[in-house]
């Protein structure tokens, strides 16, 4: 056989070319967008991303795999996402869709393994809310704050706690960042669950 034989995860291949590579580059545009809109660092390269608010954030200071960490040679990626955090204050989370190699001796400590969130295609009508849920899509400073307060207090992000207004979101930066963010409120609890969004096809790729 001659020629290349594509792996899946060549930095020119479509982002749509597979739902797995979708998420990964999902993952990474959802640290992106934060870190750019509060004024913090990006780094992108062919095998990775990350994002660093420079401050305590806990999951929202990530590095992100946009390809599998070689087994044989994992060092050159690892060197880089370490390299770009080192002297940070507070955690840094390193996201990859694959299993990796022993990362304990330098220091990485296993947190979990996050689920797959699937939105089916197309323009069909949106399932109803279940009784006494309510979806709505936040708007000023006061539902910012409800939103953060349940990322804070819901993960929970422990080096952000206990809650203070601000700990996570800089309030000035949202209005040019393209996110946006929803939340949904039961006849419960004030704020049962949040989640953020950005527009279509923001950040531009970056090289780095």
């Amino acid at each position: 056989m001659s020629g290349h034989l594509t792996d899946g995860w060549e930095p020119g291949l479509p982002v749509g070319d597979t739902l797995l590579r979708r998420f990964v580059f999902n993952l990474a545009a959802f640290h992106e967008v934060p870190a750019v809109a509060a004024g913090g660092r990006v780094l992108r390269r062919d095998d990775l991303a990350a994002a660093d608010l420079g401050r305590p954030a806990a999951m929202h200071n990530a590095a992100t795999l946009l390809r599998p960490l070689p087994f044989d040679r994992p060092g050159p990626t690892l060197d880089a996402i370490e390299a770009f955090f080192d002297g940070g204050a507070g955690e840094v989370y390193l996201w990859s869709a694959w299993p990796t190699p022993d990362l304990r001796p330098r220091g990485w400590v296993l947190e979990g393994h996050p689920p797959l969130l699937l939105r089916p295609p197309g323009d069909g009508p949106v399932p109803p809310a279940p009784p006494g849920l309510r979806l709505e899509r936040v708007g000023g400073p006061d539902g910012l704050r409800d939103w953060e307060r349940v990322a804070v207090d819901g993960f929970p992000y422990r080096e952000l706690q206990p809650y203070r207004p601000g700990a996570l979101l800089a309030e000035g930066s949202w209005p040019t960042s393209g996110c946006g963010c929803g939340s949904a409120t039961s006849r419960t609890s004030r704020s049962a669950s949040g989640r953020c969004s950005w527009r279509p096809g923001w950040p531009p790729s970056r090289s780095g």
